[in-house]
């Protein structure tokens, strides 16, 4: 996630962002559309000093704030009103934007949510407001979604994990869909993919940008050979717990494999 400083006029101009604000160090200051004109919230931004923000969500913010402004200077308003313009508020779903800028801000939104998984953090709030999105867009342009999401993910190493997210969130909610389950079990696990691997992101990220080694032949082999023997019996001992049972279409608890006790 590449973050850009916010001038100090338009931080104590503006009552909210509709991005979130991070110090220098991308620690997590004000959540996005948190009101700005708290007094303990000016006084968190002004001993953090410079204010950071995702470069991809600023740069729109600014060309809406430059069109509003535009549009006071051409009424002639007074020079102090429009020192306090309020850019106006994107459309939720725009059939001219480009697929890559909606999904790409969803997963910029999620990394930054997930960066900050920690006790007493309002991240969950904004995982469930990325999913909100995500599942709302991806109801409307589904194809659009998973093209993007596994096109970038051939080509793009950053931000991994939460592309990972994504593209395990849509497939898993479209299969849901498929298999006509119910919306509460389709929510529950679109949930579960934005969230699977929390404890994970920053490794999994490391992992994706690391060069990978030279696989040998004597590996390769290994590794064919071990394919061979494990996917039989991944096939014969596990039961398929995301599949409906024949009862209400509740889901199944758990797989259960040979010499387990689970039911």
């Amino acid at each position: 996630m590449k973050l850009v400083p916010l001038s100090t006029e338009h931080v104590d101009s503006q009552k909210k962002f509709p991005f979130d604000l991070f110090d220098a160090n991308g620690q997590l200051l004000v959540a996005a559309n948190e009101p700005l004109d708290n007094p303990s919230v000016r006084q968190r931004l002004r001993l953090r000093g410079a204010v950071f923000a995702e470069a991809q969500g600023v740069q729109a913010w600014r060309c809406r704030l430059m069109q509003a402004a535009d549009e006071l200077v051409r009424r002639n308003e007074p020079l102090t009103r429009i020192a306090r313009v309020v850019p106006k508020a994107p459309k939720a779903f725009s059939e001219d934007a480009e697929p890559r800028t909606e999904w790409n801000a969803l997963v910029h939104r999620l990394d930054a949510a997930l960066a900050q998984a920690e006790p007493g953090s309002p991240w969950l709030k904004r995982v469930l407001e990325v999913h909100a999105h995500a599942h709302s867009l991806a109801l409307q342009r589904l194809d659009e979604g998973l093209f993007h999401l596994f096109y970038q993910g051939a080509r793009h190493a950053a931000d991994y994990s939460s592309r990972q997210a994504l593209r395990c969130m849509l497939v898993a909610g479209a299969v849901a869909r498929t298999l006509g389950w119910d919306a509460a079990h389709i929510e529950v696990v679109e949930k579960a993919a934005l969230t699977m691997n929390v404890a994970m992101r920053r490794l999994q990220d490391c992992l994706a940008l690391h060069p990978a080694a030279e696989i040998d032949k004597d590996l390769r082999e290994q590794l064919a050979s071990r394919k061979r023997t494990m996917f039989p019996v991944l096939a014969d001992d596990c039961e398929m717990c995301l599949l409906p049972s024949g009862s209400g279409g509740q889901l199944a608890t758990a797989p259960r494999f040979q010499g387990s006790s689970a039911s």
